[in-house]
This record gives structure tokens, sequence and C-alpha cells, in this order.
């Protein structure tokens, strides 16, 4: 039996073009839900407003806007105001990585991801958290991941920024809850989306070789999966939950099978430590590369 614990309120959603976002745009529509969809991918975001409509019959507008900066998230938070009247359940959903040698990361890349991922949080929690204020309560929810207490190789900036984003729900829960506001976040490890790829055979932790390895459930995770989640945390079923996290990675985070720290990329030495990492496809590519570059 399908749920409706979203009839009657209006989510804002940031980065619902594809992946993850999408998939979560997608279940509270199902629920119930009218949306705001605030993406950089405006024509993407275009896409996912068309299907709701057509499937759920939902009122769902799109507005294009980069949600680090802050001239353009307050306009496009204002003109949603306006076009929806009260904001019940914010989403900050938006989020971009990169994935480099530590010392080729740019100051510009640093800038970038910490923009998007923790000062676009902020930018949305800040201001639609006082407009929920004003209209006597809210729920939001944020899309942290495993890198907010797990570090990775090679993201260093995205996992600065995932736990930033994870402190600052906690911080917001506090402030917040003397105005009925509930912030909570979801974690999610690695899910099969476009940026996780996870079809390719490649380097990487995202490589379908090392998810299987490293996860407890020796799979990728589904979008739906996510979203699951995140319609619970939003709910008003989820009264008596604020700053707290719900782990969405398929085990990944209660520690490795292995037991070792695997790094994406097999570093010098790597064939006497675990000389079983040559069986895989994305071993062999990269060494290739390698002797080729």
């Amino acid at each position: 039996m399908a749920l409706d614990r979203y009839v009657g309120k209006n989510v804002l959603i940031t980065g619902a073009s594809s992946g993850i976002g999408k998939g979560i745009a997608l279940r509270l529509a199902e629920e119930g839900a009218d949306l705001a969809i605030h993406d950089f991918d405006e024509k993407g975001a275009e896409v996912t407003a068309e299907e709701i409509r057509e499937r759920f019959g939902r009122k769902v507008k799109v507005y294009q806007v980069d949600v680090s900066n802050r001239e353009q998230a307050l306009a496009a938070m204002a003109k949603t105001i306006e076009d929806f009247t009260q904001i019940h359940v914010l989403v900050c959903n938006a989020g971009i990585n990169a994935y480099k040698d530590i010392f080729e990361f740019s100051d510009e890349d640093w800038d970038r991801i910490i923009g998007v991922n923790l000062t676009g949080t902020w930018n949305y929690c800040r201001h639609i958290g006082e407009h929920m204020a004003q209209k006597g309560g809210g729920a939001i929810v944020n899309i942290t991941s495993n890198g907010a207490f797990n570090s990775c190789h090679m993201r260093a900036p995205y996992m600065a920024s995932k736990g930033g984003s994870g402190m600052l729900t906690k911080a917001l829960a506090q402030d917040m809850a003397d105005y009925n506001i509930r912030v909570n976040a979801v974690a999610p490890g690695t899910i099969r989306t476009g940026m996780t790829r996870p079809t390719e055979k490649r380097s990487g932790y995202c490589s379908p070789e090392i998810v299987a390895l490293t996860t407890a459930l020796h799979r990728f995770g589904e979008p739906e999966e996510l979203a699951a989640a995140v319609a619970f945390m939003g709910a008003d079923e989820a009264s008596y939950i604020t700053g707290a996290t719900i782990v969405c990675d398929g085990g990944f985070s209660i520690g490795s099978v292995l037991g070792l720290n695997i790094r994406p990329i097999p570093q010098e030495g790597y064939e006497d430590q675990v000389p079983w990492l040559d069986e895989f496809d994305y071993v062999q590519e990269y060494k290739e590369f390698k002797k080729n570059k």
C-alpha cells in the first residue's frame, strides 16, 4: 500500500536532476508532496519534474540556481516561497565530488567543493529555516555521506565538506529545536548513480569489485533505498528525531570485511601486502595506464 505522508506538504529539494536527488524527489512525490527543485542543471531538473507530473500529477517547479552562490540562492528561495507560500520540508542534496592526488587539487577545486557541499547547505538551512520558524516549524534533511565520519583516499575537499555538513546538521538541530524545526541527515555510501559509475571497469573505491569486498551487503545501494530513509526522516512520524544521521551504506562504515585500508589506486609495494588485487580488471588497466604514461 502506498504511503501518503507528504499529502498537503511542499518540499524544496536541491540537486534533483539525476541520481540520489531524483530518487528522493520521485519518492516524495509518490507520497503526495508538491516539489520545488533547485538545481544548476535546469534541463535535467525539468526532466525529473516532467516525470513527476506524468506519474503522480503533483505540482513541480524548477529553479535554476548555483546553491553555493548566496545571491542566486536567496533569489531562488524568495521566488519559491512566493510560488508555494510555505515550505514544510527542505532536502539539501546538491553535491559535487573530485578525485585527485592530494597535490593535484587546486584552490579552485577546494572553493567549489566546499561551496556547493557545505556553504550551499548552510545557505538553504539558514534561510529556509528562518522561513519555517516564521511558519511554526518544519523538517530539514541534509544528505551527507559516510565521508562525514570515514575518510577515503584522494578526496580531501569532499571529505572536509561532508564532515562539515554532518556537524552543521547537529548544530542546527540544537539551535532550531526551539522553533519546532527538526534537522537530520542521511549518509549514503556507494549508491548506484552516474557519479559512482557502477558499470565501468575503472580504478577507484567505487569499482564494483571493491564495493563488493568492502560493504557487508556486497553491493551498490539504489537511489530508491536512500530515498526511503529520507522520506522517513522528513515525515511527521519521525517527530521525536532530531540531530540524528541514518547511515545508508550497506554496512561499509561498520568496518571492512577485509580489515585493510584499501587504496583506490594501488601504490608501489602493494603486491607484497594484497597480491590478489591483481585479479581485478581495474588494477590491470591502471598498471597499463602507468606503463604507457
